[in-house]
């Protein structure tokens, strides 16, 4: 406690001798707590959170809420450690397709922290609004 007070002291006090103090940072948008505690795999077999770049650069993520109707009730990709028990996931794109108003987009090189591939650092498949036009 001590030790906190006195760093907070010094760096009020180098504040005021630099005249003002800013502070840049960084940071994805504000996340739904319980989806930014999953890790990239748990999101993505999420019906309850989604998985989207976290820059312009696709190799870090985070997780959010849905955003809108289409994410809502929607798992990005199928598990797939368990091939015996995939016929009991749905499919990702046919259970957007049925959403009113949605599309699926596949996503872009995305790749699964547990499948190996040749591709990675990518989009995810997302289930967004259809553009009107």
């Amino acid at each position: 406690m001590r030790l906190a007070k006195s760093i907070t002291s010094h760096a009020v006090k180098f504040a005021a001798l630099c005249g003002s103090l800013v502070i840049v940072t960084t940071t994805a948008p504000a996340a739904d707590n319980a989806c930014a505690k999953k890790t990239e795999l748990l999101c993505v077999l999420s019906k309850n959170c989604i998985l989207e770049p976290a820059g312009k650069k696709y190799a870090d993520y985070w997780c959010r809420k849905p955003a809108n109707h289409c994410e809502r009730d929607f798992a990005q990709i199928r598990e797939r450690a368990f091939p015996s028990h995939e016929a009991l996931a749905p499919d990702p794109k046919a259970v957007c397709n049925a959403k009113t108003g949605c599309v699926y987009a596949p996503g872009r090189c995305y790749c699964p922290p547990n499948v190996d591939c040749k591709c990675g650092g990518g989009e995810p498949p997302n289930c967004r609004v259809r553009q009107s036009g």
